[in-house]
């Protein structure tokens, strides 16, 4: 686990990113890695003043500039995805009948958003004739009640874990 914490932490994981990742608590790694003098700007991360992404030299108008411009700032996060905080899927139960569900990773359809979004501002796609992307839903549904109801699931459906 201290291997996976310095990796997260030299490669510019924040804190709270480096807790969610390994189960620790955020207190406990920011402490354990300053008294082993852990940084983000360890070997292998970026010098101060040039672009992540392409390399140029940044005009430092902001503390912390990573990227010369959007475009590299938008492709270098589309080449690294696995930086990005995975969001949870979120489940929630029929309010009306307590037994069936359509989960949906907000992560998922936001990242197909992006693809669409890149698609209309590289040219690729006319907004006005593209079609609508979708992401995949999970059609879940409560095991516990439908055994009470003595329900026959259809095929195609996942038990919600408990």
């Amino acid at each position: 686990m201290k291997r996976e914490i310095i990796s997260l932490r030299e490669g510019r994981a924040s804190f709270g990113r480096i807790a969610a990742i390994t189960g620790v608590g955020r207190e406990t790694i920011k402490s354990w890695c300053r008294r082993n003098s852990i940084s983000p700007r360890a070997t292998g991360t970026p010098i101060n003043g040039v672009c992540e992404h392409c390399g140029k030299a940044i005009d430092q108008s902001r503390r912390g500039q990573r990227f010369c411009g959007r475009s590299c700032r938008m492709s270098w996060w589309y080449a690294h995805p696995m930086m990005l905080e995975r969001r949870a899927i979120t489940t929630h139960i029929c309010a009306g009948c307590g037994v069936a569900t359509l989960s949906i990773s907000y992560y998922d359809l936001g990242y197909t958003t992006g693809e669409m979004a890149a698609k209309v501002l590289t040219g690729e796609a006319d907004i006005s004739t593209m079609p609508v992307e979708y992401t995949n839903v999970t059609k879940k549904y409560n095991k516990t009640i439908c055994d009470d109801l003595g329900m026959t699931v259809p095929e195609g459906y996942e038990a919600i874990e408990e």
